[in-house]
């Protein structure tokens, strides 16, 4: 057997790597895959290549490659956490832990092992299990913050309030401690505090969010260019036209809802009552059509108004293309409804109708203020989109944005294809609107909607907050003394329009 090496910096490698960050994905795929056969005992290479198919929504395909590496597990024992990692970032949390676990096993003393554990607990709920592997690193590692932001986090889960400040006040003390850690530490001592101090709550968030906002001009701009290019795409799109489409798309149209709504506007609590039913896949904030199927759709199509045999012929192959991955990931066929759930398609919604013209769009709303203060206090890693977020007027310019595409959309589509939900219903009666919901779909829907909520794993940045009750004082947060004079004169002639347009009243 020739020996087996870890070699990240093949030319073949490098040369795949700069054609992944250039967009072109499947051309970098096929770039990964020269490159582990060439060199198949590179575990570097094979766990390249594994990455980009789960990174394409290719899940049965990347599975094999990591399958593959099994046998050198015996051998090498920090395999197991290479490969865990891998798993983790293609969003295959039950192969991740099951790595991680057997990592451990063999070598119990590794910080890093207990932190990516830790992380992955608590994403499944799992909070005294997880705060077991957070103390765990911090014995191992007493100068890192890392197992100590954990803790903090997992104690707050767990109604321990007056630890986690206190591991959140301590974080903030060092001197050095990296931007990032800083202002997720920031963000999430200010949600604790907001219950009692809701001034000394603002001031944490407002500092983290103007820090941000100013370190990245260039990641704003590009947020707005793609907004630009994705709106310019489905501009022509008109009634005619959608009735159009609706007419010629193929009679076995999948039973597929997008599930959409601005962020923090309750997507995620309303996709795990959803998925109780067993007549239901949730996938779980999959990013497959936002990542794999929109750029390749713009680059093809131009326009989304084209509707040659070229066009035609483009759109049918990412129809399959979506469908074939998305079934990949959940291991199922087509006879159960498929729910996709992502705030991001959004401002995708009319894309996401051109491909699948009789899909269902299932769409959650919040009172815009109530889901803007909820964005300004979560913590999100900066990336084009969520760096929108930290300016309370280019915050509110945004909402209007993203939310009237939905509203340009459901002036196109026929009534029966289309359900609102609001969060506030949702909550004061959770069974009469699952009822409805049910009806609509032709589904069972759970007999007590707050029975429903999930015990497996949540990707969602909501994981912790859909655990709970639901409860009354999510509602008319805006109110409050400290967030109600941030919505002035100036913050109501943006958001007023939009507000009405989706059955909101500014008095109410």
């Amino acid at each position: 057997m020739a020996k087996v090496i870890y070699d990240p910096q093949t030319t073949g490698l490098i040369s795949a790597r700069t054609t992944w960050s250039l967009g072109r994905r499947d051309e970098a795929v096929e770039g990964f895959r020269s490159e582990a056969r060439k060199t198949p005992f590179n575990l570097a290479a094979q766990l390249d290549f594994a990455r980009a198919l789960g990174s394409v929504y290719r899940h049965r395909d990347a599975r094999r490659a990591l399958a593959r590496l099994n046998s050198y597990r015996r051998s090498l024992p920090q395999l197991d956490l290479l490969i865990g990692q891998v798993a983790r970032e293609i969003l295959l949390p039950d192969l991740a832990r099951t790595h991680f676990e057997r990592f451990l096993k063999r070598q119990p003393d590794s910080p890093d092992g207990w932190l990516e554990l830790g992380h992955l607990l608590e994403h499944f709920g799992e909070y005294p299990q997880a705060l077991d592997c957070a103390e765990r690193v911090a014995r191992l590692t007493p100068s890192s913050p890392l197992p100590i932001l954990l803790r903090a986090s997992v104690l707050s889960h767990l109604g321990r309030s007056d630890e986690a400040r206190g591991d959140y006040q301590s974080l903030l003390a060092r001197a050095r401690l990296a931007d990032g850690l800083r202002q997720r530490a920031s963000k999430e001592l200010a949600s604790l505090l907001d219950a009692s101090d809701t001034a000394s709550a603002l001031e944490l968030v407002d500092g983290v969010n103007r820090t941000i906002w100013q370190a990245h001009p260039d990641m704003i701009d590009r947020g707005r260019l793609a907004l630009e290019t994705n709106f310019g795409f489905v501009d022509g799109l008109d009634a005619e036209f959608a009735q159009t489409l609706i007419g010629d798309s193929p009679p076995d149209h999948p039973r597929l809802a997008f599930l959409i709504g601005f962020a923090r506007s309750g997507t995620t609590l309303l996709e795990k009552l959803l998925a109780a039913s067993p007549e239901i896949a949730d996938a779980e904030e999959l990013d497959l059509f936002g990542q794999v199927v929109q750029p390749a759709l713009v680059g093809t199509l131009k326009q989304a108004t084209r509707s040659d045999d070229n066009a035609r012929d483009a759109v049918s192959y990412l129809r399959e293309r979506y469908l074939a991955g998305i079934r990949g990931y959940l291991g199922i066929g087509d006879e159960r409804w498929l729910i996709d759930k992502n705030p991001s398609n959004t401002q995708l919604c009319e894309s996401i109708f051109r491909v699948f013209p009789k899909a269902r769009f299932l769409v959650m709303l919040r009172d815009p203020r109530d889901t803007m203060i909820s964005v300004w206090f979560q913590h999100f890693p900066p990336n084009p989109e969520s760096v929108q977020f930290l300016n309370w007027e280019n915050l509110a310019r945004h909402y209007v944005k993203v939310m009237s595409r939905w509203l340009r959309l459901r002036d196109m589509l026929p009534p029966d294809q289309w359900r609102e939900v609001r969060y506030e219903s949702m909550v004061k009666n959770p069974e009469a609107e699952m009822k409805s919901l049910g009806a609509w779909l032709g589904v069972e829907g759970p007999d007590s909607p707050q029975q429903g909520q999930p015990t497996g794993f949540v990707r969602s940045p909501s994981h912790a907050a859909i655990r709970q009750p639901m409860h009354q004082n999510r509602i008319g947060r805006w109110k409050r003394p400290g967030f109600a004079e941030r919505f002035d004169d100036r913050l109501r002639s943006i958001l007023e329009p939009t507000l009405t347009a989706l059955g909101f009243a500014w008095d109410e």
